[in-house]
């Protein structure tokens, strides 16, 4: 994969969740086991919200052989779900390392890539994914319009 276009550097109104996303994960793992934290830091019902999601994809045509981009993908609660797809390619983005590290790890999936941004890019060549997910990353950034034009024109 190719890096995406560079983008200017996001304003400080654009990075606070880059701050506040850590911050939440933190205040969890003070409070919870570290694999319920790092669960419930992307919202409740883990598992069946990812196999919701999982059967949202596939009703519009994921398939084996798709390259699906999940920006914002946290700990992996889709990731997880899709692990079982043969052959399909993977790109899970997020602002926080240790989200992702546990997402890989629930994964299982080594051929897939989990890659740390700053929110302000997704770090693939463009026109080159099937499809382009974002589901709480499109709640919680303040820079979600950048991301949704990124994905209607196409940019990965």
């Amino acid at each position: 994969m190719r890096p995406g276009p560079a983008t200017a550097e996001p304003t400080m109104a654009e990075t606070n969740f880059l701050k506040s996303y850590p911050s939440h994960l933190a205040r969890l793992q003070a409070t919870l086991p570290k694999d319920a934290a790092l669960e419930a830091a992307v919202g409740g019902d883990f598992i069946t919200v990812g196999k919701l999601e999982r059967a949202l994809l596939r009703s519009l045509g994921l398939a084996g052989g798709h390259f699906l981009v999940d920006v914002g993908c946290g700990s992996g609660r889709l990731a997880l779900q899709l692990a079982s797809l043969p052959d399909l390619h993977y790109l899970g983005t997020d602002v926080v390392p240790g989200m992702l590290d546990y997402a890989r790890k629930m994964s299982g999936r080594h051929d897939w890539t989990f890659a740390c941004t700053d929110g302000g890019s997704i770090p693939c060549e463009s026109a080159s994914a099937d499809f382009v997910y974002f589901f709480q990353s499109s709640r919680i950034s303040p820079m979600r319009m950048r991301t949704a034009t990124w994905a209607r024109r196409g940019a990965c």
